[in-house]
């Protein structure tokens, strides 16, 4: 993983942000992202990795205008729209970006 990083020249971003939510009694304080994931899953009916990732996105699209979720994924595209009225971001292939 380090070594994607490093030689794809990615920032890794978070939003530093936490929640607290109410489990069973319980007060559970996470990252905002998995806050968010949490209340994606539902709606979006995806895998956890790919609701993780869009939680992300929904997260930062704010702080860095965010406006296209970039992916190969064709679970996620088949559900491009319902992801644009959830998250708030375009989901578009990367062949679609590069033309």
């Amino acid at each position: 993983m380090e070594f994607i990083v490093r030689d794809c020249r990615l920032h890794i971003l978070s939003t530093g942000y936490t929640a607290v939510a109410n489990i069973a009694g319980y007060r559970l304080r996470t990252g905002l992202e998995y806050h968010l994931a949490c209340k994606l899953a539902g709606p979006l009916r995806l895998r956890t990795l790919d609701v993780l990732h869009l939680a992300y996105a929904k997260a930062l699209k704010r702080k860095l205008n965010v406006v296209a979720f970039i992916t190969g994924d064709s679970e996620i595209l088949g559900r491009a729209d319902s992801i644009e009225r959830t998250v708030g971001v375009k989901v578009q292939h990367p062949r679609d970006v590069l033309e």
